[in-house]
């Protein structure tokens, strides 16, 4: 792991390690789902005036997405880190974004701290595949600290 000179940090906690990644990164990783669920809202208003089928996780994961966007975006103006956790998505079913925190592990483009604040440099990647049925598998990567039996994070990398 490189050290970091963002101007502008986003301290994600998740599991037992907390990410420091830049501002501008994870904005543009989030923006995604915000974009995504603003636009599954102006659907969700149509099926909701014709009596259809609303899953009711959709609009508390639309609200929690577009506090956090927000308050991203208010926040930065003011301050040089912003803190969150991982359990606010949590709390409605949301994963981290997908892939983007194994991203940015790979690029070397965040910092990593255990849950004693202590700076790691060296992260354990296990990769792996799973055959799930006859033609079908998965696979993915999973990354340790040294010396944990745990993994903090995964991404699944394909499907068959």
């Amino acid at each position: 792991m490189s050290n970091v000179t963002f101007k502008k940090v986003v301290s994600y906690k998740i599991n037992s390690v907390t990410f420091l990644v830049n501002y501008d990164d994870y904005k543009k990783g989030l923006y995604i789902y915000w974009k995504r669920y603003h636009d599954g809202m102006k659907g969700t208003k149509r099926e909701k005036r014709r009596g259809e089928y609303i899953n009711p996780d959709y609009e508390p994961r639309w609200k929690t997405i577009d506090s956090v966007y927000q308050l991203l975006r208010t926040q930065f103006k003011t301050q040089d880190t912003i803190y969150l956790n991982q359990k606010i998505f949590d709390k409605v079913g949301l994963g981290a974004l997908n892939n983007f925190f194994p991203d940015m592990i790979e690029k070397k483009n965040c910092a990593l701290l255990d849950s004693d604040n202590k700076r790691h440099f060296i992260i354990i990647r296990h990769k792996g595949s799973k055959k799930t049925g006859n033609m079908t598998g998965t696979g993915g990567r999973v990354y340790f600290l040294p010396g944990d039996k745990k993994y903090f994070i995964g991404a699944m990398d394909w499907v068959s």
